[in-house]
């Protein structure tokens, strides 16, 4: 604590500023010094306390900004920064070949969804066709049962067509039959007169 009390005693007793300027150089010098001794003997016996933070400890503390230029890179960074550079370049094309696919995948896609629609079409168009076969299915069934009965019918005519011939035969021979029978009686039933017997 006493040391400080020294410093702003010393700050004190620094020139005014109607001095010249090489008085006013040789006590900023020696304030600047007698500072810096202060604060390192006070940090010295007081390593607890803290102390603001000036611009003087900034420029010991950091170097300065305007360092020296990088060297050169190496062949072996150049190399590297080469294969960096061609790897990037491989990736560029397999992203555009990937994008192109894609497109092409794009394509692939609507035509695919235009064949569904066709699919989703045809599938109507069998759905109706099946609804019409079996409407003709069971037409032809109807017409099935309507050919076995024609041929049932048929057949019962043609059997009644026979018997028909058969009982126009044998009205035929009776007629003969009664025709004969009639000429016999007639013949025999005949009288004649005025003739002359022999």
């Amino acid at each position: 604590m006493p040391k400080r009390r020294r410093n702003k005693k010393l700050k004190r007793s620094t020139p005014d500023k109607g001095n010249n300027s090489s008085g006013n150089s040789t006590s900023d010098s020696s304030l600047f010094t007698n500072n810096t001794v202060n604060r390192k003997s006070d940090q010295s016996s007081t390593p607890n306390v803290a102390y603001p933070f000036t611009p003087v400890q900034q420029f010991q503390q950091y170097p300065h900004p305007f360092t020296s230029p990088p060297p050169p890179p190496t062949p072996q960074q150049l190399q590297n920064t080469c294969d960096i550079e061609l790897m990037l370049k491989t990736l560029c094309c397999k992203v555009d070949n990937i994008e192109i696919k894609l497109n092409k995948l794009d394509s692939i896609e609507h035509r695919l969804n235009n064949f569904e629609q066709k699919f989703s079409n045809v599938d109507t168009e069998i759905i109706t066709c099946k609804e019409r076969i079996s409407v003709l299915e069971h037409s032809a069934a109807f017409m099935s049962d309507i050919k076995d009965e024609h041929k049932s019918i048929k057949a019962k005519i043609q059997t009644l067509t026979k018997s028909f011939e058969v009982s126009k035969t044998t009205s035929n021979s009776v007629k003969e039959r009664l025709a004969g029978v009639e000429a016999q009686n007639l013949s025999n039933n005949l009288l004649f007169f005025a003739i002359e017997e022999k």
